[in-house]
């Protein structure tokens, strides 16, 4: 009798799935009626991630007849263009049954961009996931007081709201240990730019591990897309990581624009004592949230980023 078990999807595209069970990688079908419909998430019945039950079809072929029921899940709007627009699609699941997202960035090459730091930590917000955040490359700053005394400012920004944010050079093994040290025992997407080093950082922490790394253009300083699909690499020590398609953009959906600022934690607790309970904390009378950061208490790094995302909250591009 043909038997069936539980197994981890390591990696999935719209038409199969490898799935890691019974000691082995399988290649994965799906049942017909666990294939992607036409929608807002179309071509995503499986994700890296999802516990799944798989029925054996040979020595390495399976079908997965199972998707058991996700704990969580990861969500980035995708652009509506081309094919996504003619679908309908207009977001994509990074992935289900995460601990974290580490969201890194470089400290120059590319050049950090906070305010797209600030759209992650909204989305792990949102879905109740713990963020840290990693500043790689750091020795293209290190010589340069100006440069990594600015950089240092803005991390502190983040510290202070309890996030764990770390420094590396992540190609000289600089930091590597203490990153590690954070991911070990745990389910975590790592999330950035494309060119911040997150295909080097796997290397790192998982030695052997087959991934390509891009290199910084130099027309643009904008990295190269390397990765295209997410994967799942297994740490040594106990865990994983899952590294996803780098990105220029990071969209939001579903959260409505007047609760985009109980997602920012230095705001949240001031919300309730705005004039009125729609504030959008923009120009409003009696914006509690504006008098927090008159008095220093959200500063202005963040304000900003918070702006452009209402922004597009309410333009309904995410």
């Amino acid at each position: 009798m043909v038997t069936t078990v539980e197994g981890l999807v390591v990696q999935a595209s719209s038409r199969d799935a490898r799935v890691r069970a019974g000691g082995q990688i399988w290649l994965c079908s799906l049942r017909g009626r666990l294939r992607g419909r036409r929608g807002e998430v179309e071509g995503q019945p499986v994700v890296v991630g999802d516990r799944v039950i798989v029925r054996p079809l040979g020595e390495s072929d399976a079908v997965i007849e199972e998707v058991l029921p996700r704990r969580n899940e990861l969500r980035r709007a995708r652009s509506i263009a081309g094919r996504e627009r003619r679908s309908g699609a207009r977001e994509k699941i990074v992935a289900a049954n995460m601990d974290q997202v580490l969201v890194m960035i470089a400290a120059r090459q590319p050049q950090p961009r906070w305010g797209l730091v600030d759209r992650v930590l909204v989305s792990t917000s949102y879905e109740e996931l713990d963020a840290l955040i990693l500043v790689n490359k750091w020795d293209q700053v290190e010589n340069e007081p100006k440069a990594s005394e600015a950089l240092e400012k803005a991390m502190e920004i983040y510290r202070g709201l309890g996030y764990p944010v770390l420094r590396g050079a992540v190609r000289d093994g600089r930091g590597v240990e203490e990153i590690e040290a954070v991911l070990r025992g745990r389910a975590t997407v790592l999330s950035g730019h494309s060119g911040v080093g997150k295909s080097t950082l796997i290397q790192a922490i998982c030695p052997g591990a087959e991934v390509a790394t891009g290199e910084i253009s130099e027309a643009t300083g904008k990295g190269r897309h390397v990765t295209s699909l997410a994967r799942v690499y297994e740490i040594p020590s106990g865990g994983i990581l899952v590294d996803t398609p780098g990105y220029r953009e990071y969209g939001l959906l579903d959260i409505p624009p007047a609760q985009l600022a109980l997602h920012y934690p230095e705001m949240a607790p001031h919300v309730s004592r705005c004039r009125y309970k729609d504030c959008l904390h923009l120009d409003e009378p009696g914006c509690a949230v504006r008098e927090a950061g008159e008095r220093g208490l959200v500063s202005k790094l963040r304000y900003t980023s918070y702006r452009q995302i209402l922004a597009s909250l309410r333009e309904g591009a995410g």
